[in-house]
């Protein structure tokens, strides 16, 4: 079952939605984001992407694990982790074992089940909050992000050209998502692959050829 946003709720009149186009009046949010865990032999992954100030007393990745296995109702999280961009590497903590990391806005992550969950997501916006993508002279290049829940960008394209518009260069070399089935990531680069649509309550990665400080646009 591929991870879908299951329902987008109103909270305090902060957003509406009509015709698949988001109207903001403020910027609380609250969605119901579906996590799954089939095919089984890929690992149960998902990809998650918090509001920039998430409610319910999310500080660090102990706290999404225990926000999430409260409304399971039972310990369904192996691990949260989080991309590295030195290292280009991704970085777990299991609850008991690792860096219990802090949750920074603008930041997706990934997180390992053993069951699926439809798990609640209640925050707000920060209109402020810059996101740094690093080149590959600072780190890989590569960068996993999470995108305000009522982003102007709908798809892979126009996710590109905002940030090369905000850059001033084509600096965007892809974009991609994570395929459960296949247990790995797919890229569009503006030119070849599918411009997929962005998803609320999916993080995605970035590649730039120069560092970009990229402040998402919104309702």
């Amino acid at each position: 079952m591929k991870p879908t946003v299951r329902r987008v709720l109103l909270v305090i009149a902060a957003v509406v939605f009509l015709a698949g186009v988001a109207y903001a009046i403020n910027m609380g949010f609250k969605i119901v984001y579906q996590m799954d865990t089939q095919p089984q032999s890929e690992g149960g992954w998902n990809t998650i992407a918090l509001p920039y100030t998430p409610k319910d007393g999310l500080v660090d990745a102990k706290d999404l694990i225990d926000n999430i296995n409260e409304q399971a109702g039972s310990n369904v999280v192996v691990q949260i982790a989080r991309w590295l961009p030195d290292a280009a590497v991704w970085s777990g903590y299991t609850g008991t074992s690792g860096v219990a990391f802090p949750l920074q806005p603008g930041e997706g992550y990934m997180v390992q089940l053993t069951s699926e969950v439809d798990y609640r997501i209640v925050g707000s916006h920060d209109p402020n909050v810059t996101i740094a993508l690093l080149d590959l002279e600072e780190a890989s290049g590569y960068s996993c992000v999470s995108l305000p829940y009522h982003a102007v960008a709908t798809d892979a394209k126009e996710l590109i050209d905002e940030i090369n518009a905000q850059a001033g260069a084509n600096v965007v070399v892809q974009v991609a998502r994570y395929i459960r089935s296949a247990g790995g990531w797919a890229s569009y680069t503006g030119t070849s692959g599918v411009a997929f649509p962005l998803e609320r309550g999916k993080a995605y990665m970035v590649h730039v050829t120069d560092t970009t400080y990229y402040r998402p646009e919104h309702y």
